[in-house]
């Protein structure tokens, strides 16, 4: 037990190593974010802009709990916080790093909080449109869609708009026609479903699957709809 803790705590010391590259996978619950709020600290301590370093979260909640560990190290390096166990302890040591940073640059970055790169993968993309309007071939700035459904129905549309031009395409997707009856909207409704949820079939999809394999659990999915109509 005592090894596998050593092993651990070295892994999650060499996560922290400023000039490697890490991709660390674990569970659920097992303080990877805090450990990103480290080596985020711990770069921003060799920074010589606050914006060389960007973390890049999945999700606006990561991002503000991400923000917000940061900041509250911060606030505790500058207060001389008392840490209460290790982890706090590595935090703010970093933390009074950045501050001293932060006063030899002139960083200003309790006036200027948003200095901190901290986005989710939407906000990157827009940043990077707006420097580069060109390369990017936007016209006006795109903004993040909340409610998808609309481009779901829109790109269903455009599916099926294939079976004009694309006779394969239409033979390929015959028994399906079969399944509902030949009706069409019904099947529109199925396929606008399965977008919200592509993240469920969309891998099995996209790599090696055997098409005998894809069949059963085609036909699988739509007995399973058909049940509950």
């Amino acid at each position: 037990m005592k090894s596998k803790m050593d092993e651990d705590q070295r892994a999650r010391l060499r996560a922290i190593e400023p000039d490697k590259s890490f991709i660390v996978k674990a569970p659920a619950g097992s303080g990877k974010t805090g450990l990103l709020v480290k080596r985020y600290l711990r770069l921003l301590s060799l920074a010589e802009l606050p914006e060389e370093i960007v973390a890049i979260t999945f999700t606006r909640k990561a991002s503000t709990e991400m923000r917000n560990q940061i900041q509250d190290a911060l606030e505790s390096a500058l207060t001389k916080k008392k840490p209460e166990n290790e982890y706090e302890e590595d935090r703010i040591k970093f933390a009074t790093d950045v501050l001293k940073q932060d006063k030899k640059k002139k960083w200003h970055l309790f006036d200027s909080p948003d200095r901190l790169r901290i986005q989710t993968i939407d906000g990157v993309s827009t940043f990077l449109t707006q420097r580069m309007p060109i390369l990017a071939k936007f016209g006006a700035q795109p903004d993040v869609t909340e409610d998808a459904k609309y481009l779901y129905k829109l790109a269903t549309t455009d599916t099926f708009n294939l079976f004009n031009e694309d006779k394969e395409f239409l033979h390929s997707i015959h028994e399906i026609i079969l399944h509902f009856g030949n009706n069409i909207p019904r099947i529109k409704n199925s396929i606008t479903k399965m977008l919200q949820t592509r993240d469920l079939w969309l891998r099995p999809v996209s790599t090696k699957y055997s098409q005998d394999k894809m069949k059963q659990d085609l036909v699988q999915l739509i007995e399973n709809d058909l049940e509950m109509v």
